[in-house]
């Protein structure tokens, strides 16, 4: 049985039925979602290892209060999608990005968008359903209100892997023609919208 079927019958769609609440430990450690856990105490430490850069985006996205309500963000989705949030990952830009275990012990990864102006976390969501999984991760599973993304963990990346730049771009520019296709009325920006985009936000930064 593959990884995702696994998980279709582990975890509900968001808009199928509510899956059974786990009452057990999983893992090396417990299921936030318990009773007697107060809500994001046992994420607050974890919360403390978001990559320097994340927060200081937060905060220069005026999403300090985000920081301050993220361990009980973080224990709602565990308790709503039954997942098990572990350790950050310290390569994050833009996320918070967690190790994640589903029920059933599969490893996935969590990644929570900072806030921000615009439709980041929207239009990200629609366009890995758009991808299906060809030339980017697949999507197991999203909250487009609380920034969520869930995804399968994919192993390490081609900076741990020490490749030569000129092997990673090989790689990146072959992934890329898979999921470069024409998405006609789908509701992203084309690239001349994000191009005028990205030049407004480099005078606006520059500015500033």
């Amino acid at each position: 049985m593959s990884v995702h079927s696994r998980y279709r019958e582990a975890n509900a769609e968001v808009r199928g039925s509510s899956p059974r609440r786990p009452t057990t430990s999983h893992g090396s450690g417990t299921w936030c979602g318990r009773a007697g856990k107060r809500p994001g105490k046992c994420h607050a430490a974890c919360v403390d290892g978001i990559p320097t850069t994340v927060r200081n985006k937060a905060v220069a996205y005026g999403a300090g209060q985000w920081l301050k309500e993220l361990p009980n963000l973080l224990s709602s989705i565990e308790r709503d999608w039954l997942i098990k949030v572990g350790d950050p990952f310290n390569g994050a830009t833009e996320a918070f990005v967690a190790k994640a275990t589903l029920v059933d012990g599969t490893s996935a990864v969590l990644k929570v968008m900072v806030p921000r102006a615009g439709n980041a976390a929207r239009n990200e969501i629609l366009a890995l359903r758009l991808a299906r999984g060809e030339g980017c991760v697949q999507l197991l599973r999203a909250d487009e209100s609380r920034g969520a993304l869930l995804l399968p963990r994919l192993g390490r990346s081609l900076h741990d892997l020490a490749l030569p730049i000129s092997q990673r771009h090989e790689i990146l520019c072959s992934t890329v023609e898979q999921v470069w296709r024409p998405a006609p009325d789908c509701g992203l920006p084309t690239g001349a919208e994000k191009g005028r985009w990205l030049v407004d936000h480099i005078k606006k930064t520059w500015s500033d």
